[in-house]
């Protein structure tokens, strides 16, 4: 028994597809049964050209639907060996309207004179990041805190929980410089450092980037782009043609002429044959009419056409127009497109910031062991900055710190170790542990008897950590 395609007005159509090959596109997820309409079903296909951008990488497999057809998504494919291109030429990588505009969004007014562009650092750091969800990036030369600013983006774009380091000096501009010493102020002086890059343009941007919240307390407006992409639903869209007479009438340069200049010279003109009464062209997403009398095998062809959305519609009768404005929309639905996803900036973004001033220690002090509470900062950094900054406000030395909150354990006298092995026996938040010893095999004989994931071994002289190239040191 044949079975075959119903037309809107009743008619009989023609599939798009002979059996086998219906059956190897089933196979493949390349058929779906749409919605039903006055007339049945109507049977979808993903075009050749739209399947082999899943072949090519362009997209990729999320799922199936229930019936097995594919349900695809653009893939932004980076591993491990992606090279950056050294040359980009990226719209939102102007560091004019991303950098120097955008960041007056946070600071209402211009503190510093050339930002870069947010994206054009988010895009950077996805090269080398985007796999790497727990990432630490450090920015020894931070300025405005863009790089932070980017992290935090990349992160609530796909739920990373990278951390960012970021260094900078508080020196202020020159211009200000000027004002500042013809005013008889000087480095060091309160007036001078309020001004200075950190405390005046990274800290307040920083803040305000988190809080959604500008420095004067107002919601930002604008939307941060992204790499993510949503769906969004569109009607399909018609257009009339009605000075072609006769297009049969015309010879072979006239009929490219005809569809260049209606296609906006998307179609290319090697495309159009001599007795081609209409065009369907998946690439550029349009199909044209050009003869009206070929108006019921266009509309077989369009059947399952799913990715076209503009229609161009050769034809002085109206109601000939309306009438295949009416199948089109009622066999193919409402457009279905991937756009880019934005974020409120007045959001802000979940995560925390603290701020440290890198100063100088006085040696003999910490030679002597007295100044354990200001070396504390960098053990918290170092076991992954998790909660709150630890402080002992206590002017001795504990013993040992246990910090669940924090992840990290200190034992600082190895004749506790005992009562520091069953203090950590009681939880299992300590990932980090550091032990204060002078001896190698004690410490090596200490951490034999814990279960942890990282040890460390701190001498009495803290300062002997921190020097470079040293066996042993942090």
């Amino acid at each position: 028994m044949q079975i075959r395609p119903i037309r809107t007005n009743g008619d009989l159509g023609c599939w798009q597809v002979g059996p086998d090959e219906l059956r190897r596109r089933i196979k493949q997820g390349r058929v779906r049964l749409g919605s039903k309409t006055d007339y049945g079903y109507v049977v979808n296909y993903l075009p050749d050209g739209e399947y082999s951008k899943i072949s090519n990488g362009q997209f990729s497999i999320i799922r199936y639907a229930d019936d097995g057809s594919i349900i695809a998504t653009q893939s932004i494919e980076i591993d491990d060996e992606s090279l950056a291109p050294s040359l980009w030429k990226v719209a939102s990588h102007d560091a004019s309207a991303n950098g120097s505009t955008l960041i007056r969004k946070f600071l209402s007014d211009k503190r510093f004179e050339f930002p870069k562009s947010l994206y054009a650092v988010h895009d950077t750091l996805r090269f080398f990041v985007a796999n790497k969800p727990n990432a630490v990036i450090v920015d020894f030369f931070a300025g405005s805190g863009t790089t932070l600013h980017a992290v935090n983006l990349l992160n609530a774009e796909d739920g990373g929980k990278r951390r960012c380091i970021m260094v900078t000096n508080n020196e202020v501009g020159e211009a200000t410089e000027r004002e500042l010493t013809a005013k008889g102020f000087k480095p060091g002086d309160e007036e001078w450092e309020n001004l200075g890059i950190a405390r005046y343009v990274n800290w307040p941007r920083t803040v305000a980037s988190i809080t959604g919240l500008d420095v004067k307390g107002q919601p930002i407006k604008g939307e941060y782009l992204t790499y993510l992409t949503t769906e969004k639903e569109s009607n399909r869209r018609f257009q009339q043609i009605s000075f072609v007479k006769d297009y049969s009438s015309l010879n072979l340069s006239e009929k490219k002429d005809l569809v260049a200049m209606l296609s906006k010279g998307t179609i290319a003109k090697s495309s159009v044959e001599d007795d081609a009464s209409y065009i369907v062209d998946n690439d550029s997403a349009i199909a044209i009419l050009l003869d009206e009398a070929a108006a019921s095998d266009w509309l077989d062809e369009l059947e399952g056409q799913d990715g076209i959305r503009d229609f161009i519609i050769c034809t002085a009768d109206k109601k000939l127009f309306n009438s295949l404005k009416r199948s089109i929309s009622e066999s193919l639905g409402t457009f279905k497109e991937q756009v880019p996803m934005t974020l409120s900036m007045s959001q802000g973004f979940k995560t925390n910031a603290i701020f440290f001033k890198l100063g100088f220690l006085d040696k003999q002090a910490v030679q002597m062991g007295r100044q354990f509470t200001e070396m504390l900062p960098l053990l918290w950094m170092k076991s992954g900055a998790y909660g709150a900054c630890p402080q002992v406000d206590s002017d001795s030395i504990p013993a040992m710190l246990i910090l669940p909150q924090n992840k990290f354990a200190v034992l600082t006298n190895e004749n506790e170790f005992g009562a520091f092995s069953d203090a950590l026996a009681t939880t299992n938040d300590i990932e980090t542990v550091y032990i204060v010893t002078d001896s190698e095999r004690g410490y090596r004989e200490m951490v034999a008897q814990l279960r942890v994931r990282n040890s460390y071994q701190l001498y009495r002289d803290y300062l002997d950590n921190f020097t470079i190239n040293t066996k042993g040191s942090i």
